[in-house]
């Protein structure tokens, strides 16, 4: 279950006028001209805490919070859009079935785990050899992370099957 951060409505109302200046509106997408977080996704400073803008606007044009197990999507898929008419709610899934059918995710049958991935730093029979080395119990996390050049957080993720869960190999607290 997704629980969303409820936004201060009152303060959000409060804040509008200050918000609307960084907005630049066209017949198309009203672009977030503020701050952005590295996805591109428009970001406004309420109360001591950052809130994204798209979700803010969703918010202004509604009057109500945004559900529990609802995200804020962009029917435009322009990060940055505000328009209210340009968002909509959906679940995660409804998100990741959005994106597959637009060809913006992996998930379309184009596999990305494990070795495949374009960001993997180690190799199907590494993850096995780092998984056997820790059930033996002789090395800890940070030793085995020095060995392979990773983090030990990393490590740590293999391990327990939260990373590479499809490679073979013994997965802490499972039996065998």
């Amino acid at each position: 279950m997704i629980k969303t951060v409820p936004i201060p409505i009152d303060l959000l109302v409060g804040a509008a006028p200050r918000f609307w200046k960084k907005v630049h509106k066209t017949d198309g997408c009203w672009e977030w001209t503020g701050s952005t977080n590295p996805k591109g996704y428009g970001r406004f400073w309420i109360a001591k805490k950052f809130y994204r803008a798209h979700r803010l606007s969703w918010v202004l044009h509604s009057g109500r919070d945004i559900p529990d197990n609802l995200l804020v999507l962009h029917q435009c898929d322009n990060p940055p859009c505000i328009r209210q008419d340009h968002l909509f709610l959906g679940t995660v899934k409804e998100n990741s079935i959005d994106a597959i059918r637009k060809g913006q995710s992996a998930g379309g049958g184009c596999s990305t785990y494990g070795e495949a991935h374009p960001l993997a730093k180690l190799t199907e029979p590494q993850v096995i050899q780092i998984r056997e080395e820790y059930a033996d119990g002789h090395v800890t996390l940070q030793q085995i992370a020095n060995t392979y050049c990773v983090k030990k957080t990393q490590i740590s993720r293999i391990i327990s099957g939260k990373k590479w869960s499809r490679s073979p190999g013994r997965i802490k607290g499972r039996d065998y």
